[in-house]
Parts: C-alpha cells; structure tokens; sequence
C-alpha cells in the first residue's frame, strides 16, 4: 500500500478511493480486537474512529504513515474502550462487577467530582 498516495487522496478529496484500500486493512484490526475481548460490532466502531481520526490528521499536513496510523489509533482506542469498560463499582457489594451501561459511569462521576 503507498501510503503517500492515500494521504495524498485524503487532502484532495478522493476519500472513497482513500478508504477502500485503508478497508483493507480492517481483518488486522477486527483480529486484534476480537482477541482482546471485543466483537465484531466493536471491531467496526472503532475502525471507523480511526478513519474518522486519520482524516483528520491528514488534512492537518503532517506527514504521516497512513495504514500505520491507522492501526496503531485503533489499538490506541480499543485500550480505551477496555479501560472505561473496566472500571469498578465502589460499593462493597458491588466491588467485583463492571459497569454495563452509561447511566452508572455518569454516577459514578458525579460522586466523584462531589
């Protein structure tokens, strides 16, 4: 993959062409996650972040390793997503379970900001 040619596609608005070869690399992504305790769902997501992350620091004229970068925003995010879904209930009844949904990790801020 030439890399310099899909930055080059990026900042000179031929995106779809751009983002057909980078979908090339998805099956990386999509392993990498999927060993990692994600889905395929998820996979999807957060390669898209990267695209959406790629683009945008495409158009910044940074040189930049594209299929690189990619791959490495998608790790990046994918340990993010981990992270948030890892943290612990501070009830000692609860103190071994995660957090499910948005609605506990928005309390769980608000206590602890108060």
């Amino acid at each position: 993959m030439n890399n310099d040619k899909i930055t080059d596609w990026l900042r000179n608005g031929k995106q779809e062409k751009a983002f057909s070869r980078l979908y090339k690399l998805f099956p990386k992504v999509e392993k990498y996650i999927l060993i990692n305790s994600g889905s395929k769902e998820e996979a999807l997501d957060i390669f898209q972040e990267g695209l959406i992350l790629l683009y945008q620091k495409s158009k910044d004229n940074t040189d930049l390793i594209a299929d690189g970068f990619l791959i490495k925003s998608c790790k990046y995010l994918w340990q993010n997503e981990l992270r948030k879904k890892k943290i612990r209930i501070g009830d000692s009844e609860k103190s071994n379970s995660l957090i499910q949904d948005d609605s506990e990790l928005e309390l769980l801020i608000e206590k602890e900001n108060k």
